[in-house]
């Protein structure tokens, strides 16, 4: 029954991505707002009444490329995040000498173990050392590929050409997803609406010129301000390990929590450990299975859980933004950042925040 109210804002939300004239407004929101602010993010434009290159004789008639049926936006260049992921996977699986289907099998067998768990919950790349990978992976492609033209035109023509090989160059991750949390953030706490479904497959990035472009906008999701600043009180108290703050900014949202064994509700123990799951990245999902004497992913998403964490009552703006941060987890586990810590990437943001509502100096 706690979920009621937050299914009913999932079902409307869901609804909203078949009003393409509701999209297109969003687009045309956030390319006003927040197109902007960020150097190497971008919204395709809708072509509506205001876009520049809307054929005249449209505008004449007082029509654009916007109806129920069609939405007709600018063209994004690049890649999507999911398309970039697979293929890293693939050349990955190849190299094992198995396909990408076996290695996930793999990677989801070896998740029941806890070893394997805690091995891979510590096994993040730094920026510095995915730039070192990016420019071993572009001198190889270089003297791998120039090496087999150099034989092609002179030789080759002689006998058998050598094959050209490109290895996909990873994007740089952890600033990738350095950029993605920080114009969310923007949305949350500044514009007051946000994407709800930013997956992998509305990602995409152009790789010849690093612009991020944002698109499905079908779901924008309007917060208000007291559930902005709860929710800026939340990821700093997370942040800062705050126990009681991490409590009192939860409860703000009127969200509640039973501890079944016990009855307490919303008991300071529990929110800490369920956000520090949620927020908290490596270490605070560490937390999360030692205090419940979990060992393994598969327990917290099984009906173990259910035995410690009994939710009355979820706010649907709490849970539409955890719904938004969940998929930009998931955009990171493409590269390997499954683990990272989202409160700690918020925190900038969310002080900047408090510090101009005057809560906090």
């Amino acid at each position: 029954p706690g979920f009621v109210d937050t299914l009913w804002q999932v079902k409307r939300a869901l609804e909203k991505e078949f009003d393409y004239p509701q999209e297109a407004r969003n687009l045309r929101r956030m390319c006003d707002n927040i197109r902007g602010k960020f150097a190497r993010i971008s919204f395709p434009e809708p072509y509506d009444e205001a876009h520049p290159r809307l054929p005249q004789t449209l505008r004449d008639q007082g029509r654009c490329l916007v109806t129920k049926r069609v939405l007709v936006m600018d063209y994004a260049p690049g890649c999507s995040i999911s398309s970039i992921g697979s293929q890293l996977c693939e050349e990955y699986a190849r190299s094992k000498g198995q396909t990408a289907h076996e290695l996930k099998n793999e990677i989801k067998r070896k998740m029941h173990d806890p070893e394997f768990v805690k091995e891979t919950m510590h096994r993040e790349p730094s920026k510095a050392t995915l730039m070192a990978y990016r420019m071993f992976l572009v001198g190889r492609n270089t003297l791998r590929n120039g090496t087999a033209a150099a034989y092609n035109w002179t030789f080759g023509w002689l006998g058998a050409a050598i094959p050209y090989e490109w290895s996909t160059i990873p994007p740089n991750g952890p600033a990738l997803m350095q950029l993605l949390y920080d114009v969310h953030a923007f949305q949350i706490l500044e514009e007051g609406a946000f994407n709800a479904d930013p997956h992998a497959g509305n990602i995409i990035l152009d790789g010849d010129s690093g612009m991020v472009s944002l698109i499905d906008y079908g779901q924008l999701f309007d917060i208000p301000e007291e559930k902005r600043i709860a929710f800026a009180k939340l990821m700093v108290a997370i942040d800062k390990e705050d126990r009681q703050g991490v409590v009192e900014a939860y409860s703000e949202f009127g969200n509640k929590v039973i501890h079944p064994p016990s009855g307490e509700q919303n008991p300071e123990w529990l929110v800490y450990a369920a956000n520090q799951l949620y927020f908290g990245g490596t270490k605070g999902v560490t937390y999360c299975l030692d205090i419940l004497g979990f060992k393994t992913f598969a327990e917290i998403l099984g009906p173990e859980i259910v035995k410690q964490f009994d939710i009355q009552f979820y706010d649907p703006h709490f849970f539409m933004i955890y719904r938004c941060l969940f998929c930009l987890r998931g955009v990171a586990d493409n590269f390997g950042l499954g683990g990272l810590n989202q409160a700690s990437l918020l925190r900038p943001a969310c002080e900047r925040y408090l510090q101009s509502k005057g809560i906090l100096t």
